[in-house]
Parts: structure tokens; C-alpha cells; sequence
């Protein structure tokens, strides 16, 4: 997939002249959901319908660095995934292009300059994909039927995924993480919720007790979930290992100021620091305690242990 940055302040990637006629999704892509999916299958269909009269068609995405939301409210919602895992995701769904611009160049753009600068002129759409709430141009005054408008009818507009009855949303992914409810972001998701992030240093606690462990650092405006221990899954060399995890400050051994992503791998004993590890989250088990003593932890995390294994079974991940 070829990424194309539409970023006045960077000219380093320009876009393609001649622009090849394009199939476009338009949206902020927060998590790649299963709504996101559905517009991105929506963009192939068209597109292999068109390339009997467009050979050089391509499908592609258009989505906003930094996320408007981050711009326009004081207090913005954290990021369900980061620039490159958008990319990646957006790629593996099968799209040929992805459109990167910024949105502080374009948020004070009229609806139809935005259409007529950037989506035609820029990114050859001929054929806009977009979900039923999508928004744009100065105080997100165009909508769908703007682009109904500007591309004379050669617009889809999809009605929302669902999930238990909730249409499926960046927010609503974000509340399930933040609630522990880690079935439901899965299903939102279309896959587990996940951190990828190296592995730093850690106080070695985990070792001592038996139950050596890898720590990881969540970014700043980086989607947290709930503060607890959680049935989990790393991804090592390709290979995916059962684990769990805690989120927490280790009230045990005093507490810390900040949030650490603690994994206990089972059965796995290489060497991780420094290295980028894909963490997993399947299930919220229980929530962060401070024990009496190091011995009532050990306890608690071979209980744990053994609940992540019997889930996994059931569940014929491995």
C-alpha cells in the first residue's frame, strides 16, 4: 500500500501527478472497527465494479493527522491505535492507498473546497465511501449529502455496524476498554484490543516471586484499559503466547505514580528488553489488590494463571 502525506508543512511526499482515478473511504479510522471494515469492503466492491471502464483504478482511504478530535476539544479522547497501526490495518484490508492529511490545514476548508482541492483534485476520487455520520469542512458542516452533491450521486453512504443493539464506534470501542469489557471491544474490533510497545526495565519483583515478566509503557493520549489483571496474549516471533497481565501501580510493593503494563508469559523465558512485543487482551479476571504479603500475590497470580489457561482451551486459540 503506498501512503501519501497531503501536509503543507511537509512536501517530502507528494502526491502523485498524474492521480489516478480512486475509490475513497473518508474518515478518522480510530481502531479500525468492524464499521471501518465494512466501508473499506464497500470501497473494493465498487472498485472491481468500475475497473472494467477504469483500468487504473484504485481503493484507497483518506484519514486526518492529528485526529480532528485532538484540535477541536480540550479535553480529547485517548487513541485507540497510533498513526502506523492504522496504516497497517488499513492495509490489510486490501486498500492500494492511504490519503494522510493534515487536519490543520484543511479545518477552516468550506465543504466543496475540501471535495474540489483535496478529494478531486489531490486524491482522484471518483467515487466517495463514507459512513452515515461522517462530517467535514469548517464546523463539520458537510456531511453525505454534501458529498452527494459535489460527486453528482457517485457516493456510498453505509448505515452503522451494530453490536448488541449499539452501533459500533471509536467511542463506543473506547468505553469497553476503559470498562474492561474486553469481549465487547473484541467484537467491535473485529480483534482483540492490543498494545505493541518495547519492553523496558522493570524492578524484577515478578522474578523473584516466580512469575518472571515483561513491562511495557502506554504513550501519552494512548487508550488505557481499566486498571486490573487481565487474561492476555504476547506475540513473540510471530508466535502467540498465553499470558496475563496487570495493569496497575503495584500496590503490593508501595505503588508507583505511574501505569504499568505487567505480563507474566507462560511458559516462555527469552530475552524481550528492548524489543517491540504485540500484548493482547482477552478477558478482565479481577481487580488490582494490595496483598499482605509477596507469598498472597504468588497465590493469586497462579490463580490466574490457571483461569488463563482453562479460557484458552475453551477457546482453541493456541
Amino acid at each position: 500500500m503506498e501512503i501519501i502525506r497531503l501536509d503543507h508543512s511537509d512536501p517530502a511526499t507528494p502526491a502523485p501527478c498524474p492521480v489516478p482515478p480512486a475509490v475513497l473511504c473518508l474518515g478518522n479510522f480510530d481502531g479500525v472497527h468492524t464499521g471501518h471494515a465494512a466501508l473499506l469492503s464497500e470501497a473494493l466492491k465498487i472498485k472491481r465494479k468500475l475497473t472494467p471502464q477504469q483500468k487504473s483504478i484504485v481503493a484507497g482511504a483518506l484519514t486526518f493527522s492529528p485526529p480532528p478530535y485532538e484540535v477541536l476539544l480540550a479535553s480529547p479522547p485517548p487513541r485507540i491505535t497510533d498513526t502506523e497501526e492504522k496504516a497497517a490495518l488499513i492495509e490489510a484490508a486490501g486498500m492500494d492507498r492511504l490519503y494522510i492529511v493534515n487536519f490543520e490545514d484543511v479545518r477552516d476548508m468550506t465543504p466543496g473546497r475540501f471535495v474540489s482541492e483535496i478529494l478531486k483534485n489531490k486524491c482522484g476520487c471518483l467515487h466517495a465511501v463514507c459512513g452515515y455520520n461522517f462530517r467535514f469542512g469548517i464546523g463539520g458542516c458537510g456531511g453525505a449529502d454534501t458529498l452527494c452533491r459535489e460527486f453528482e450521486g457517485c457516493v456510498s453512504v453505509l448505515d452503522p455496524v451494530t453490536h448488541n443493539g449499539i452501533a459500533v464506534s471509536s467511542t463506543a470501542v473506547r468505553h469497553a476498554v476503559m470498562s474492561g469489557d474486553m469481549e465487547s471491544a473484541a467484537a467491535m474490533l473485529g480483534r482483540p484490543y492490543s498494545l505493541s510497545a518495547p519492553v523496558v526495565r522493570g524492578s524484577a519483583v515478578g522474578s523473584r516471586l516466580g512469575f518472571p515478566t515483561i513491562n511495557q509503557e502506554f504513550t501519552a493520549g494512548r487508550l488505557v484499559p481499566k486498571t486490573g489483571v487481565y487474561i492476555s496474549a504476547c506475540i513473540i516471533d510471530k508466535t502467540r503466547r498465553p499470558a496475563v497481565t496487570d495493569i496497575g501501580v503495584r500496590p503490593t510493593f508501595g505503588g508507583q505514580d505511574e501505569l504499568r503494563c505487567e505480563t507474566h508469559i507462560i511458559g516462555y523465558d527469552g530475552e524481550l528488553y528492548g524489543r517491540t512485543v504485540k500484548t493482547e487482551f482477552y478477558k478482565y479476571l479481577r481487580p488490582e489488590q494490595k496483598f499482605d504479603s509477596p507469598a498472597g500475590l504468588a497465590a493469586a497470580v497462579r490463580a490466574d494463571i490457571g483461569a488463563a489457561l482453562e479460557y484458552f482451551e475453551k477457546a482453541d486459540i493456541f
